[in-house]
């Protein structure tokens, strides 16, 4: 995600990604899967557009200054 690669996975792949919907496409089954990404492959517009919400979901979520924000009240630190 980081380097703008759409993901596709299951829903168990997508467990603690917080809105994977928004950035991921989720399906349950292979043949949904396989479909999914074929029709990634005919639709420019869907894929740039996946990827560039996996790169500024990336970003929001796993900068350090993130970190920061979520374990800095865990230990006082202003």
């Amino acid at each position: 995600m980081r380097y703008g690669t759409p993901v596709v996975t299951t829903p168990s792949g997508a467990e603690g990604v917080i809105d994977a919907e928004k950035v991921t496409a989720v399906w349950e089954t292979a043949e949904d899967i396989a479909a999914c990404i074929a029709s990634l492959y005919t639709d420019a517009d869907r894929l740039t557009e996946m990827s560039r919400r996996s790169v500024e979901y990336v970003k929001e979520n796993f900068s350090n200054q993130n970190a920061v924000n979520v374990i800095a009240p865990e230990f006082d630190i202003k």
